[in-house]
């Protein structure tokens, strides 16, 4: 089964906050956030309280310089999500020499809930400690993904929390003393940083949100001249582009997706210990104790994973990324008994079959990617763009999240827990959605699912209702439920899923015209 925020595996288009980059639109203009002159647009925080803001920041000749000392940062009052972040810097002549040690600073990156009382956020940094001008990481659970053997973590750590991070790919920095320049791009999910015009580092997976810059007062005299900012996607220019430019991508990636509920002709259901023989063929394909067809298997649901043993024909093993589409062909020859591992997909002939096993059940569904759905589909259904159904909501945390059994589309049973309820208004009108996870305790990074009915839903939207995936960011983050990335449950589309069943408490008492439409071709 396809994702949808990669697209299909039970997803959304995006999570909640992401705003795409704008097709064909006008680069919006640089900000400068430091005005060279005074500390205007800048809030601070310091773990000490007593001492003053002044005693810390200063702007001399058009250049912020920052003691380092207490610990803590100064942070802009406005939010931003997406951006390219341009800031120059130096260390004061003699500052390592006179501390015995590196001088250390960073470039604080989507800083969201309440200041930490050790002084350091949540937040991404942007690592500035001499030496070191290039490392990425993630406080306090924000998550990050990059390439492994350069990967750093820690847990429960006493001033960082659960901190990732990855060190730079080389050294690009200038003695002490000297200027260099930072560019920062945090693109929804990605991020990636430019050291004196070489790209150092990059990482994926960040969560998605709006949040504060900010730059730390950590050790060491540092000096600051240029802190630009470029916004990316519809922030500030036009956030209506930015929604259709989402919608479009979508449509794109069905369109392209070899896997995906417009090509799906079958699924079968598995228990357990189950064995089950598929055929395909130029009739299709069936599942049964009497399926032919060209290419035939047995497929076995056990201990937890699924089996193939070759009856006849030339079934192969080929790959998912999870986006819908397929790499390796043709594929690894089945000649043998074969356990499929995380993101092998079976090819039969022009048919790939994707096997999705849980705790006590598990699925096998088929793909024909000249289907008559596929052939026949131009497009989603989307309402009109309406940024102001982009809100901003409270997570309010269940303290002991409580096991929830949901009923399916085709009257089956998944187990989730409640794990927290979003608050937020429309129209003035306050409003709640009960989040729920497949594990009690999610961790930052996981998708939280939020299934909901409105005044829409059996009208201009899908019977069943429709879906938001968040991505967790912790109790005290900052979100933005953007109900233009609403999408519908993929059996809207086809017979072939099994879709959940929003909570009756997830019922909103006023229409919500953002997001997808019914789908007319199945019902």
């Amino acid at each position: 089964m396809m994702r949808r925020t990669s697209r299909f595996v039970l997803a959304a288009i995006a999570a909640a906050a992401v705003l795409l980059p704008l097709v064909a639109a006008a680069q919006p203009r640089a900000v400068a956030l430091f005005n060279g002159k005074d500390l205007s647009g800048w809030s601070h925080f310091l773990v000490d309280p007593k001492v003053p803001a002044a005693d810390v920041w200063s702007v001399r000749d058009g250049v912020l310089v920052c003691k380092g000392e207490p610990l803590g940062y100064l942070s802009t009052e406005t939010e931003y999500t997406s951006f390219t972040l341009v800031v120059e810097w130096r260390w004061a002549p003699g500052t390592a020499a006179r501390l015995g040690r590196a001088p250390n600073s960073g470039v604080l990156l989507r800083v969201n809930g309440e200041p930490k009382p050790k002084g350091v956020p949540r937040a991404y940094e942007a690592q500035l400690q001499a030496g070191n001008a290039g490392d990425l990481y993630g406080f306090w659970g924000m998550p990050l993904e990059g390439d492994a053997a350069r990967r750093r973590e820690a847990k429960g750590h006493e001033l960082l929390g659960d901190m990732v991070g990855f060190a730079k790919m080389e050294a690009a920095e200038r003695p002490e003393g000297e200027w260099n320049t930072y560019e920062i791009t945090l693109d929804g999910p990605s991020l990636a940083v430019v050291v004196n015009g070489k790209k150092v580092n990059e990482a994926t997976a960040a969560s998605v949100m709006p949040g504060r810059i900010a730059l730390q007062s950590e050790g060491g005299e540092i000096h600051f001249r240029r802190v630009e900012l470029r916004r990316i996607g519809g922030q500030g220019a036009d956030p209506a582009a930015a929604i259709l430019a989402k919608h479009k991508a979508a449509d794109e990636e069905y369109l392209k997706a070899a896997m995906s509920p417009f090509t799906a002709v079958a699924v079968q259901y598995f228990q357990p210990g189950q064995t089950i023989r598929l055929g395909v063929g130029l009739a299709g394909a069936a599942f049964g104790p009497d399926a032919e067809g060209v290419d035939v298997v047995d497929l076995t649901l056990q201990d937890g994973a699924f089996f193939v043993a070759p009856v006849a024909g030339a079934p192969a093993v080929v790959k998912t990324s999870g986006k819908g589409d397929v790499t390796g062909l043709p594929g690894a020859p089945v000649t043998a008994r074969t356990k499929l591992q995380r993101g092998d997909v079976l090819r039969l002939g022009r048919h790939y079959v994707e096997t999705i096993s849980s705790p006590g059940n598990g699925n096998a569904r088929v793909f024909d990617p000249g289907s008559p759905a596929r052939n026949a589909f131009t497009g989603l259904k989307w309402f009109p763009p309406d940024p102001a159904l982009q809100v901003k909501a409270r997570f309010v945390a269940n303290p002991s999240p409580s096991a929830v059994t949901i009923t399916t589309s085709r009257g089956l049973q998944r187990e989730y827990y409640r794990v927290g309820v979003f608050e937020f208004n429309v129209d003035g009108k306050p409003l709640r959605l009960t989040a729920l996870s497949t594990v009690a305790a999610p961790k930052a990074g996981e998708e939280l699912f939020v299934a909901f009915r409105d005044a829409t839903t059996g009208k201009a939207t899908y019977d069943v209702g429709r879906y938001l995936f968040i991505p967790f960011a912790g109790a005290d983050a900052a979100y933005v439920l953007d109900f233009n990335a609403a999408t519908n449950p993929l059996c809207n589309y086809s017979p072939h899923y099994n879709c959940p069943i929003p909570l009756r408490e997830n019922l909103l008492p006023v229409a919500i015209r953002a997001g997808e439409m019914k789908y007319p071709a199945h019902h």
